[in-house]
């Protein structure tokens, strides 16, 4: 059974009622709770309910306002959930510590495929670290969202070396996150392994044409990649031309999108010149390839 309360404000008091109402619902494999007003306090009460939901397979509830406080006793809740796969966690005001209780939850669980925590701009570095250093052993994990958490530098390296054993992800979003060449150079030799990735994104990141470069020729093995984000990374012409050259060959024919748009330092003429040299002439071939630039 699936439950879909999105976008339904809810009180302490109301969170408290919705707890009884769901304690013991073995049959609830989906809920979605998703901007509702969850505070940490509530989360807390509905945590208690959640321990009894033995069967829930995915649960939403980001855009709450739940804190460090509230992940942590979501984390305690999620434990108890042997078949759980999918968890939903963004803008939701988490720090590092809430990240590291998530984490060590997730750990144990041997069915996880999906973790959100973007927007959660207090998780930074060190949230980043304790992430990367629990999920090393989840060979389920096919989709790790943290984009917008300030990761830095320092964050991309942590999860560099976690990356070198998540060898299912497919889906990989690292936008917004302060990252520099220094934190792309790190990233680029996991990335080449991950041999399963379909969808990556670095956008709005610092990133600049040797991070640029040094990705490009990692991905060049990666044949399963089919839309790159890379869009405002202080990209230019060497970048740029390096990326659309490594991944536009024989062997990456399942690419459909390539996103380098407000990379202010690409030359006009060299955008014209890359648009013109995708596998067919151009990028906007009839096969759906998309050069966006």
């Amino acid at each position: 059974a699936t439950l879909v309360l999105d976008l339904i404000m809810i009180d302490d008091c109301g969170a408290e009622a919705l707890a009884q109402g769901l304690s013991g619902k073995t049959t609830l494999t989906e809920l979605f709770m998703r901007d509702s007003g969850i505070t940490g306090v509530m989360a807390g009460s509905l945590a208690r309910a959640f321990k009894t939901l033995t069967s829930l397979v995915c649960l939403e509830i980001g855009m709450n306002p739940v804190g460090d406080t509230g992940a942590q006793r979501l984390a305690e809740a999620l434990i108890m959930m042997p078949r759980f796969a999918i968890l939903g966690l963004e803008d939701s005001k988490i720090g590092a510590e809430g990240a590291g209780a998530l984490g060590r939850s997730v750990e144990g669980m041997a069915c996880i495929t999906t973790v959100n925590l973007s927007s959660n701009i207090d998780l930074g570095c060190h949230g980043a670290e304790s992430v990367a250093r629990v999920l090393w052993s989840k060979t389920s994990l096919t989709n790790l969202a943290l984009g917008s958490c300030h990761i830095g530098d320092t964050g991309a390296v942590s999860l560099a070396e976690g990356l070198h054993r998540m060898t299912s992800i497919t889906s990989l979003e690292l936008y917004g996150n302060l990252i520099s060449c220094e934190g792309a150079s790190a990233l680029a030799e996991p990335l080449s392994k991950l041999i399963s990735l379909t969808s990556l994104s670095l956008s709005s990141n610092r990133i600049g044409d040797e991070g640029a470069t040094r990705l490009a020729v990692a991905l060049q093995d990666v044949t399963a990649l089919r839309s790159f984000r890379m869009s405002s990374n202080l990209i230019g012409d060497v970048g740029a031309t390096q990326l659309v050259n490594h991944l536009r060959t024989e062997s990456h024919s399942r690419l459909r999108l390539l996103v380098l748009t407000f990379n202010s330092c690409i030359t006009l003429e060299c955008r014209a010149q890359l648009r013109r040299s995708g596998p067919s002439g151009d990028y906007d071939t009839p096969d759906g390839k998309l050069l966006e630039i």
